[in-house]
C-alpha cells in the first residue's frame, strides 16, 4: 500500500486534463502500479472522482479514498508526487507502451489515417462523492463541455470537411461519450485532429508521430505545457487557428490535404 499525495500549482484531479498529467502519468512513472492499493485523500484538491476505475484500469491496482483524518493516520508510506511538465522520450514512451497494452494486448492496430473532428458533450458530473460534489457546487463552477467552449459553427465546419474527406476520410467523436480504450484508439490512429482547446487534447500522447493537431484557439492565451512538449518531442504538427468557422475549415483543409475542395 502506499499513501498518494498530488503536488501540483492547480487544477483539480477529478478534471480529465489534471487527473492525465498530474495524477495517472507522474504516478505511473513513479511506479504506483507496483502497489495493490493507493490511498488518497477524499477531498476536492486530491479526490479523482469519476477517473477511479480508469486509474484502476490503467495502474492494476485498488483505489481507497479516506477523509483527512483516516488518510493522516494510516498506516502507509506517504509519497508525494509533482507534476511532470516535461517528461523525457523515454518517460512517455513507457507510459504510452504500457497503455497501448493494457487497451489492445501485444495487438499493435493499423493506423486509419482519418481526419477526427472532436464535438464537445454535455456537462458531466465529474465526483462521485455526495459531499465533494456538494462542496464544488458551493466553491467553484461545475461548467464542463461544450457550456465552456466549442468551435463556432459546428455543424457547418462538419459538412465541409465531409465534402473534403468523405464519409470514410472524416470522423467525427464525442470523447465524453467513449470509453478510455476508444479514445486511445482513435487518437492512437488519427492522422489529423481538429479540435477546441479542452482536457480531451491531454489524449495527443497516444497520436503517432507525424500526426496533425489543428487546435481552435480558445478566447483566452493558454500554454498547455504537458501536451506541447509532448507535439514537440514526437514531432506532432501543431497548428492554432482562431474560433471562427471559416477560418477552422480554411486551415484544416490547407493542413491536412484532402480529395476535393470546399
Amino acid at each position: 500500500m502506499i499513501r498518494a499525495i498530488s503536488k501540483r500549482s492547480s487544477g483539480s484531479l477529478f478534471h480529465y486534463a489534471h487527473f492525465f498529467q498530474d495524477c495517472l502519468f507522474p504516478e505511473f512513472i513513479a511506479g504506483f502500479h507496483g502497489y495493490e492499493v493507493v490511498i488518497r485523500k477524499k477531498s476536492l484538491d486530491q479526490s479523482i472522482g469519476k477517473f477511479r476505475a480508469m486509474y484502476e484500469e490503467i495502474m492494476a491496482t485498488r483505489v481507497m479514498e479516506l477523509d483527512a483524518d483516516s488518510f493522516d493516520s494510516f498506516d502507509a508510506p506517504l509519497q508525494e508526487v509533482a507534476t511532470i511538465d516535461r517528461p523525457t522520450y523515454e518517460q512517455y514512451e513507457r507510459f504510452r507502451q504500457h497503455v497501448f497494452f493494457v487497451v489492445d494486448g501485444e495487438e499493435e492496430p493499423e493506423p486509419h489515417g482519418k481526419v477526427v473532428l472532436i464535438r464537445r458533450g454535455g456537462r458531466l458530473e465529474l465526483l462521485d462523492d455526495p459531499e465533494l460534489i456538494r462542496q464544488n457546487l458551493v466553491l467553484y463552477s461545475a461548467t464542463t463541455g461544450r457550456e465552456r467552449r466549442e468551435i463556432r459553427g459546428f455543424d457547418r465546419v462538419q459538412e465541409a470537411l465531409q465534402g473534403v474527406y468523405g464519409p470514410e476520410g472524416l470522423v467525427v467523436a464525442e470523447l465524453e461519450s467513449m470509453t478510455f480504450a476508444e479514445q486511445v484508439r482513435l487518437f492512437r490512429g488519427a492522422r489529423a485532429i481538429v479540435a477546441v482547446h479542452g482536457a480531451g487534447l491531454a489524449n495527443m500522447v497516444f497520436c503517432r508521430p507525424g500526426t496533425t493537431l489543428i487546435e481552435v484557439d480558445p478566447e483566452w492565451p493558454f500554454e498547455w505545457v504537458f501536451v506541447n512538449h509532448f507535439c514537440a518531442v514526437y514531432g506532432v504538427r501543431r497548428v492554432m487557428i482562431e474560433n471562427r468557422q471559416e477560418a477552422v475549415i480554411e486551415c484544416v483543409v490547407r493542413e491536412v490535404p484532402g480529395s476535393a475542395n470546399v
